[in-house]
Formats: C-alpha cells, structure tokens, sequence
C-alpha cells in the first residue's frame, strides 16, 4: 500500500501539530518543576525538582525542533506539489 503526496503532506502537518503540543506539555512540566524547586523545601526536594525542570526543559527544547523541522518538510512538500504558473 502506498500513500499519495497529499496524504503524505497531511501526516507532515499532523506529526508537527502533535509534537509541537507535546512541547507544549512539557515546557509547562517544566515551569512547574521549576516553580516548585523556587518554593523552597528540603535539600532534596530541591534538587528533585529542578532534575525535573532541567529534563522537561529540554525534551521541550528537542520536541519544538522536532515539530519544527516536520512543519518545514510539509510546507516544502505542499510547495513541491502545486504546478509551476
């Protein structure tokens, strides 16, 4: 079985919007590590939260870049894909 370029198109914008959201969960996974680590508590309490806030910071990091990348392969096939004027 294989795809048209079209469905192949949509899956590119569907892999970015998926993973920009997912982005979007972990940058806030990371604010809330990090606002926890800011409210103080024992030693290691501290250092648990801000482990956490560093990891979810960049798996936020690598997942935006990642989405991105996605979203430019779909407009380049979208663009590939019209006919010349």
């Amino acid at each position: 079985m294989t795809l048209s370029d079209s469905t192949k198109t949509r899956l590119w914008f569907l892999g970015a919007g998926f993973l920009g959201l997912f982005a979007l969960y972990c940058f806030a996974g990371a604010v809330m590590n990090g606002s926890f680590a800011v409210g103080g508590g024992t030693d290691a309490e501290l250092e648990r939260f801000h482990g956490g806030a560093i990891l979810f910071f960049w798996s936020a990091a690598a997942l935006a870049a990642c989405a991105f990348f996605c979203l430019v392969l779909g407009v380049v096939r979208l663009r590939r894909r019209r006919p010349a004027r």
